[in-house]
């Protein structure tokens, strides 16, 4: 199964191509891609979407391992993987997400973390938290079979 992490941000300023192509800049440079709105698939995009449309965002992401890909599983697996896995601040994963948000800067946050979205990403739990509190449960989520991380994270800004 794949794992999905997924969202929206919702900027202050009009998205732009220039935008664009600093985000994937930067996720490539991480070992990561990024789709972006349009480029999700649709099946994703509408789950995003039905997550998120209570309002209209800015900007809808899907952080994958390969061009390809729709899902983070390999790479981020091997980053977090128990008997090597780095020490927090070195996580390159960690490093991309925290300069998405200081690139975009947004009012609003929504990451959507589920495995296996074939058939649907509800019911999630729904959290409120910020942006270091999540990534610190992803890091934490490896290592103990009984900690869910799984659902929709309102990142408090």
């Amino acid at each position: 199964m794949c794992e999905y992490l997924a969202g929206s941000l919702r900027i202050r300023t009009p998205t732009t191509d220039a935008l664009k192509k600093e985000l994937k800049a930067e996720a490539q440079q991480h070992g990561y891609y990024l789709q972006l709105d349009d480029e999700i698939s649709l099946n994703k995009r509408k789950e995003i979407l039905r997550i998120v449309s209570h309002e209209p965002p800015s900007i809808l992401f899907n952080i994958t391992t390969k061009s390809t890909y729709d899902c983070i599983d390999e790479t981020l697996n091997n980053e977090l993987e128990y008997f090597k896995k780095k020490p927090f601040e070195e996580i390159a994963f960690f490093k991309f997400v925290r300069r998405i948000f200081t690139i975009t800067q947004p009012e609003k946050a929504v990451i959507i973390f589920v495995e296996g979205a074939e058939t649907g990403w509800f019911p999630l739990k729904k959290r409120e938290c910020l942006l270091n509190d999540f990534l610190a449960a992803l890091y934490e989520f490896r290592d103990r079979h009984d900690y869910d991380v799984e659902g929709i994270y309102n990142i408090v800004l």
